[in-house]
């Protein structure tokens, strides 16, 4: 076995991947949309970043704003969280499958939009 390449989850091995873009919808915006439902909505949320990196395979980031606390002032500075940064595969049918899995952190996702 190669030890550079990445393990993939078994879920992610077979089944049939969506065709690009099939039926112009914006995955960019429903991945989001999605990442937020199953993590909730993180303190200090800066954005919402997911990038198509080829054939509906998906790189998803969650931004928020992080305090620095120095001697003369508390600067904020943009970060991924660690366990906020994920793959994701959009399947047939539009089944998202991220990896790692998102679990719950947050309870609250309220007002989502302009993510």
């Amino acid at each position: 076995m190669n030890k550079f390449k990445t393990p993939v989850a078994d879920s992610m091995k077979h089944d049939p991947i969506l065709p690009p873009n099939p039926q112009d919808i914006s995955w960019e915006e429903e991945l989001k949309k999605e990442v937020l439902n199953r993590l909730g909505k993180p303190p200090n949320l800066l954005q919402i970043t997911a990038c198509n990196l080829w054939d509906n395979r998906w790189r998803v980031n969650v931004w928020t704003n992080k305090e620095i606390v120095t001697d003369c002032s508390i600067l904020k500075s943009p970060t991924i969280a660690k366990n906020h940064s994920f793959f994701c595969i959009i399947k047939q049918g539009g089944e998202m499958v991220f990896n790692p899995s998102i679990k719950r952190l947050y309870n609250s996702n309220k007002d989502t939009r302009n993510i």
